[in-house]
């Protein structure tokens, strides 16, 4: 197993153990836009990972002590892959941190690619009547597992233990007992203090928005708090209107 794939199950299960996701997102009206991101993680978090990774599969590629936890070649090649995504943008300025950007060119050509018949089809629509482009994300228990096991490189012990599909049933203080004696002390508040944070800039004028801040006439911040991600205990929903 390629640490690179630990490396993104801790940007989707374990970032609310010390991780920190920024992402922003400027979109035109056509559904064109670009994304430009930054993730970060403590530095404990690497000896973490590190562990996890020699546990699953003792043959890991681990890197040295002052190579980057994030293998970005693997990753550059997983999104030159996607033939909508161009000027493609990758570095780690040190071993914990990673930033970069690309540009897509339809939101709706991207979508137009997840089988409409799976879960996943339903977690994102992009919709234009006439001059109102209208953006939604509905995000349910279904929908991520759906979405995990449908990649190779997610459907993994890691998630299957600590990701929504073990938490059915769960009440947050059950979640976060279980992963403080999984990970440690610091969990419990690096879960309760991360969020996923979203600032979307439209060309443009928001109409409307439900589930953030509107910071502006056209830039609105979701912040989507992890454990709720994690626990999933009801539908999460964000929409954006803009023209």
């Amino acid at each position: 197993m390629k640490i690179t794939k630990t490396i993104i199950l801790c940007l989707l299960i374990l970032p609310a153990v010390s991780c920190t996701m920024k992402q922003e997102i400027l979109l035109d009206p056509s559904g064109e836009g670009e994304v430009r991101y930054e993730v970060g993680m403590a530095s404990y978090l690497g000896e973490v990972i590190t562990q996890m990774s020699m546990l699953l599969d003792p043959d890991t590629e681990i890197p040295g002590e002052e190579d980057s936890l994030f293998d970005l070649p693997a990753i550059e090649q997983g999104f030159s892959s996607n033939e909508n995504l161009s000027a493609i943008e990758l570095s780690s300025t040190d071993r914990h941190n990673m930033k970069g950007s690309f540009r897509f060119s339809s939101v709706e050509d991207m979508l137009a690619q997840v089988d409409q018949t799976t879960p996943q089809s339903k977690m994102i629509r992009f919709s234009r009547d006439s001059d109102v482009s209208k953006l939604d994300v509905k995000i349910t228990r279904d929908t991520v597992i759906a979405l995990l096991e449908s990649n190779p490189a997610l459907n993994n012990p890691l998630v299957q233990n600590f990701g929504p599909a073990a938490t059915l049933g769960l009440s947050a203080a059950d979640y976060l007992d279980m992963m403080e004696f999984a990970l440690g002390e610091e969990s419990r508040m690096g879960i309760q203090n991360s969020s996923l944070s979203i600032t979307v800039k439209v060309a443009g004028t928001i109409l409307k928005q439900e589930g953030g801040e509107t910071l502006d006439a056209s830039t609105v911040r979701f912040e989507i708090p992890l454990l709720d991600i994690l626990i999933l205990d009801k539908t999460l929903g964000y929409s954006l209107s803009y023209r």
